[in-house]
């Protein structure tokens, strides 16, 4: 009662509503405290969904007991962000160990193996996986059949032209985890020739 400072008790209503934009997309009934006046609502972040990126929701509350003139809803705002997560480049005949560079002599192809997982080391092979290199369109990852939790691809360097270092983007996403992105180079070498029996050339 905000004329006389009182609490108002056993209400006819006090509910909470979740909504994204303008969309409701759930409705609690609020419970009492104890004390008069207060109530609360108890739910788990994970009815809701934290996108690629995180979500803002909308929360408001509306309260009715008559002969109140309700004075306008109770606004505020709810951030649900996925849960952490890492992403690691990997030795494709060593997938225990992490590596950040890649190395390969041209025309020949080379393996692109990583790992996408939580905080809690647990592989998330639902995830949609992609690298980028030469100014291509984005190029799937597919889930390693012989180290499962892993995700790897083959790149054939024949497709840089040219020998030298190539930058690789490779990005990682699954909804309610945060998405992980990895810039990493191969260096694209020179393929060995040989003249007259030798590999070294004297002027």
């Amino acid at each position: 009662n905000w004329v006389s400072n009182s609490a108002v008790t056993a209400p006819d209503s006090i509910q909470l509503k979740i909504q994204l934009a303008q969309e409701v997309l759930f409705t609690f009934n609020m419970n009492p405290t104890g004390s008069p006046g207060y109530y609360m609502i108890e739910f788990n972040s994970s009815i809701l969904s934290a996108g690629l990126a995180g979500v803002f929701y909308k929360l408001v509350i509306t309260g009715e007991k008559n002969p109140f003139t309700l004075q306008g809803d109770e606004i505020t705002t709810l951030y649900v962000s996925g849960k952490g997560t890492v992403l690691s480049l990997r030795d494709y005949n060593n997938v225990s160990e992490e590596i950040s560079l890649l190395s390969q002599t041209f025309g020949e192809s080379i393996n692109l193996t990583v790992k996408y997982y939580n905080i809690s080391n647990s592989p998330l092979i639902d995830a949609t996986m992609t690298y980028e290199w030469l100014g291509l369109d984005p190029i799937q990852f597919y889930e390693d059949p012989i180290n499962i939790g892993y995700f790897t691809t083959t790149i054939d360097t024949s497709i840089a032209a040219v020998w030298g270092v190539r930058s690789i983007l490779i990005r990682a996403t699954l909804e309610n985890y945060t998405a992980q992105s990895f810039l990493t180079s191969i260096s694209i070498t020179e393929r060995p020739t040989i003249l007259n029996g030798s590999d070294v050339v004297i002027f």
